[in-house]
């Protein structure tokens, strides 16, 4: 069975419509069409980076290739594929032929069940497409650097009693709704009321916690349904503790291991 690959990530959103899903999609259809092929299913990935694998539509793909329901994979290109250069090459040279699988390439004129020069061309090809990302990477940091270092908050999401301008989205004013509950917070605490007091207050007043409000007011979705919205000690000494309520703006706490991670590391406090 056939399977056609399409993935689409954030960095390829401001290119040419040429990179779209549906592009794609017209792309391997129509290859399929003039070689005769009948393509059972697509597995698409929308928004995911090509700098890991670890992406629902790829796996997918995967688990009928394990179940035997796959012998052929075709892309537009190889970056569709990934942009990992190492993770790349260990699909097209050990899982791909351990498993009799025919992958092509459109794009790229690879296609593993022949013998070509593209096919040969293919690690170059892969490295090529790792460092796209590394660049890709590199601009961005650079980007997001200069904005914090004019001040600009890059945070996706205002802190609690704060809120975007609406002309200026890396500049912070005071959100009226939610201002009103962070100084009732200092003034209980100064006044020597306990965490847990003022979390308990807060809770029989009915007032939305930050995650709630920053769910009902913003399009973030909490990854964590679990998480019960309660006031308690840990939210209200995060509110306490936090700079931001004098007037500093703290940002660059933490930077990404690499541009193929998605761990962080702590940074000085220099930096």
């Amino acid at each position: 069975m056939l399977c056609g690959y399409l993935r689409l990530s954030k960095e390829d959103e401001n290119r040419e419509e040429s990179e779209s899903i549906n592009h794609q999609k017209i792309i391997i259809e129509k290859y399929a069409e003039e070689h005769g092929f009948f393509i059972s299913n697509f597995y698409s990935d929308d928004g995911f980076t090509g700098t890991n694998f670890n992406r629902p539509g790829f796996q997918k793909m995967i688990e009928d290739i394990e179940a035997k329901n796959v012998n052929i994979v075709i892309t537009k290109d190889m970056s569709r594929l990934g942009r990992n250069y190492i993770e790349v090459g260990y699909y097209l040279e050990t899982y791909f032929p351990l498993k009799k699988i025919r992958y092509i390439a459109i794009n790229d004129g690879v296609d593993t069940f022949l013998d070509n020069n593209s096919n040969d061309m293919t690690p170059f090809k892969s490295v090529m497409n790792d460092m796209y990302s590394k660049d890709i990477s590199k601009k961005v940091k650079s980007s997001i650097l200069a904005l914090e270092k004019q001040g600009k908050c890059i945070k996706a999401f205002p802190p609690y009693g704060y809120k975007k301008h609406p002309e200026d989205k890396g500049r912070l004013i005071i959100d009226e709704n939610t201002a009103p509950v962070v100084k009732k917070i200092f003034e209980m605490y100064y006044s020597g009321v306990g965490k847990t007091e003022i979390a308990r207050e807060l809770q029989t007043l009915g007032i939305p916690t930050p995650l709630k409000y920053k769910e009902d007011t913003c399009s973030y979705q909490n990854p964590n349904k679990r998480k019960e919205y309660i006031w308690n000690t840990t939210s209200i000494g995060k509110i306490l503790r936090d700079q931001i309520y004098i007037g500093d703006l703290v940002q660059h706490k933490y930077a990404k291991l690499n541009y193929k991670s998605k761990k962080t590391i702590d940074l000085e406090k220099e930096d």
